[in-house]
């Protein structure tokens, strides 16, 4: 649901029990979001920082092998482009 910063003012419990069973409420002004109200307990997780997935995958041993197909396809780009019948708009 979408609600213009006036209508939040005078709806404010409304919009708050709407938010507290999952619907979600952007106020905005002159049309632009200005923000989302959610339910306190969906805050993201405070450990958001370098290892945070640490234990969440597997990383296969295969990881950095190069499928033969991807890296020909590179080279013929690259070919193409030292002929100069490519450009990336650069």
């Amino acid at each position: 649901m979408t609600v213009g910063v006036r209508q939040a003012k005078t709806e404010l419990t409304k919009l708050i029990s709407a938010a507290m069973e999952g619907e979600t409420i952007v106020i905005t002004n002159h049309g632009k979001p200005l923000v989302r109200l959610v339910p306190e307990g969906s805050k993201p997780s405070k450990n958001r920082g370098y290892g945070c997935l640490k234990g969440a995958f597997e990383i296969p041993a295969n990881w950095d092998q190069t499928d033969a197909e991807v890296e020909g396809l590179f080279e013929h780009i690259q070919d193409i482009k030292k002929s100069g019948g490519y450009t990336d708009g650069r």
